[in-house]
């Protein structure tokens, strides 16, 4: 929520082996039994002029949005220092049975019907993005409040 990046740090000894022995181990083999050494933590700033950059724009009636490789919740915490998020954000992703679910991060993740709240605005996951670009009619009602698209892929972004 804070826009924080975590990082586990760990180790663990294996025989010697050549540089390309090393590259053809399974990732899986690599990551058991490692020894845990601590955790790092990375603050993911926004650059100084975002904010006013962004009220111009909105200024000038032009909306904009947070397209990130970042989680949701990163996407909030940045939009919401630079203005674009300005009130309640839900945040949609898909629900284990398929269907696309709409939490409140404030409230640890608590279900919400956004129906109910006409006026937040919503952040979605890449999978939510990518089950409402095939779905027009709910892609119409919830596109112009959707403020942060989250987990893009490169791809996904020009799309």
């Amino acid at each position: 929520k804070a826009n924080f990046y975590t990082i586990s740090i760990c180790h663990k000894t294996i025989p010697e082996l050549s540089d390309q022995e090393v590259n053809e181990l399974p990732r899986a083999e690599l990551e058991q039994d490692l020894i845990f050494d601590g955790l790092l933590l990375f603050q993911n700033e926004m650059k100084v002029e975002s904010p006013e950059a962004i009220q111009k724009l909105k200024e000038g009636a032009i909306k904009s949005v947070i397209c990130t490789g970042d989680s949701e919740l990163t996407g909030i915490a940045i939009g919401k220092q630079c203005g674009i998020v300005t009130g309640p954000c839900f945040r949609g992703s898909m629900g284990e049975d398929g269907t696309l679910v709409f939490t409140d991060p404030e409230k640890d993740d608590a279900p919400v019907d956004v129906q109910n709240h006409p006026q937040s605005q919503l952040a979605l996951s890449r999978g939510a993005w990518h089950h409402l670009r095939h779905r027009p009619q709910e892609l119409a009602a919830l596109g112009p409040r959707t403020v942060v698209f989250g987990q893009m892929k490169p791809d996904d972004k020009i799309n």
